[in-house]
């Protein structure tokens, strides 16, 4: 019975599209999650801005003063961040939906805008400079629980499957960054992530772009590339689909 739902299944899905068709999730016409209008009204970041103190700087490149100050010692070289989230705006929706509903069409929504976003914003041979992909892991409970990672799924539509490769796990499970203030959003990721050992031998001297899908403090991020540079990576590139808070 369940091989029988399992091939069933795409074509109970387009009679439930049809059924039930998608409203936008900004303006609620129905054809798609997010319309054209609403797509095109989205707020895109400029990349060419310093993640720490947000002055311009080429690609997205910690400048000198960020990086000579002691909590960026092993933090993130570099950020590129496509769209700001805004609360109760369309990229929160669809993230809601996708992550806590679980419905997979709107996580399909926000896999094609990163990925076009990033083949637009960022020049190829900046890309193909990148040696591994990798992406903010969550516990097994979490990921069992979600059935999925949406970072893990975000990394996977960005059109180099030769440089994907799990690096990193958590090593506890620890409160709810958004319900934290930026003090305790730092405290609340040290020492939550770390390298796998097999993975070790692959880091040394590597360039690696960590993907999450959204930063805000960058505590998370920053917590993840100070694993990856202690455990011998060269460079470490932040890719998140948006950025909240400045």
């Amino acid at each position: 019975m369940q091989i029988i739902f399992y091939i069933m299944w795409p074509f109970l899905n387009r009679i439930l599209d049809f059924l039930f068709p998608f409203c936008c999730v900004s303006c609620e016409n129905e054809g798609q999650v997010l319309c054209k209008s609403c797509f095109l009204s989205l707020n895109m970041r400029d990349l060419a801005v310093c993640p720490g103190c947000i002055e311009e700087s080429s690609f997205g490149v910690l400048c000198q003063n960020c990086s000579s100050l002691e909590a960026w010692k092993y933090g993130l070289d570099v950020l590129w961040s496509m769209f700001t989230y805004e609360k109760g705006g369309a990229i929160a929706k669809l993230l809601h939906l996708y992550k806590y509903e679980g419905l997979q069409a709107y996580g399909d929504s926000l896999q094609n805008l990163l990925s076009r976003t990033f083949n637009v914003q960022i020049p190829r041979t900046i890309a193909l400079n990148i040696d591994l992909i990798t992406w903010v892991p969550l516990t097994n409970s979490k990921r069992s629980k979600r059935g999925f990672n949406q970072s893990e799924a975000f990394a996977n539509t960005l059109q180099y499957p030769e440089k994907l490769v799990k690096l990193l796990y958590k090593t506890k499970e620890n409160a709810p960054q958004m319900s934290l203030d930026k003090a305790a959003r730092i405290t609340n990721v040290l020492g939550a992530y770390a390298v796998i050992p097999q993975q070790k031998h692959q880091l040394i001297g590597k360039k690696v772009l960590l993907v999450d899908d959204v930063a805000t403090t960058l505590s998370t991020l920053n917590e993840c590339a100070k694993a990856l540079k202690l455990s011998g990576a060269d460079e470490v590139y932040g890719l998140v689909l948006a950025r909240q808070g400045v």
